[in-house]
């Protein structure tokens, strides 16, 4: 009796190929898409999106970004840089500090230019540990400057990330701080009121160091963040006045 072997199966070249074509693809795809998609393999990405599924407990007043090491320069006549100047030539109507543990008053900030609009938050600490918790809820006023429409100097902090990081809390506010130029407007509106401060220069500094020093009869904002975005090489210090 004869018995009839099943023919033996001989892959085409598709079946062959596909499999390493698929692999090539990818790893071309990855390598080419890598700066936008890098934050996909970084573990603090997964830990805030599992941090977002907890109860959330919100900070009475909002702080922002964390570069903490630049220190702020004092102002003419007074040695201690958190300290007042006497005679303050208010140029819009006064507004009083949001003192701590008092409701909290609306306060924010609007890049046109970069496409930025977020929160501020009042720090009532140095603490870093504590500021950077208040990051995640906009951008952070150091503690110890002034108030917009009131001489002397604030300090505002915020994160920066890689290109392609996602809009997770606010990582990314201040990614594009250098794109900002002298003569960009940056809004900042406290209590109903709008105040337009425009942008002077733009300084890198390295943890540590002193801020430029200003005019303290004008109203100077500082927007504070690390450099490069994601990494903590430096500080990218934009110097912005009030106009009149």
């Amino acid at each position: 009796m004869e018995v009839k072997l099943p023919k033996k199966h001989v892959p085409s070249t598709i079946e062959i190929l596909w499999k390493p074509f698929v692999i090539f693809f990818a790893v071309l795809y990855i390598g080419f898409n890598w700066p936008n998609i890098s934050w996909l393999f970084n573990y603090k990405v997964a830990g805030q999106y599992i941090s977002d599924l907890k109860p959330e407990e919100k900070p009475a007043v909002i702080v922002e970004n964390s570069p903490t090491e630049v220190k702020m320069q004092p102002t003419q006549g007074s040695e201690d840089p958190k300290e007042e100047s006497g005679a303050t030539a208010v140029k819009k109507q006064p507004v009083d500090p949001i003192k701590n543990g008092g409701a909290k008053k609306s306060f924010g900030i609007s890049i046109a230019k970069i496409g930025i609009e977020a929160p501020i938050v009042l720090s009532d600490t140095t603490d870093n540990t504590i500021i950077h918790k208040y990051l995640d809820s906009g951008v952070v006023m150091y503690p110890g400057g002034t108030m917009p429409g009131q001489n002397g100097d604030m300090i505002l902090l915020g994160h920066s990330a890689p290109p392609g990081w996602p809009k997770i809390k606010y990582d990314w506010v201040f990614s594009r701080l250098n794109d900002l130029k002298a003569g960009d407007i940056v809004k900042l509106g406290y209590n109903g009121q709008n105040f337009n401060y425009e942008v002077v220069k733009t300084v890198f500094l390295m943890p540590g160091e002193e801020l430029p020093t200003t005019d303290p009869n004008k109203n100077t904002a500082f927007l504070v963040s690390c450099w490069p975005p994601g990494k903590d090489f430096k500080r990218i210090v934009v110097e912005t006045v009030l106009q009149d």
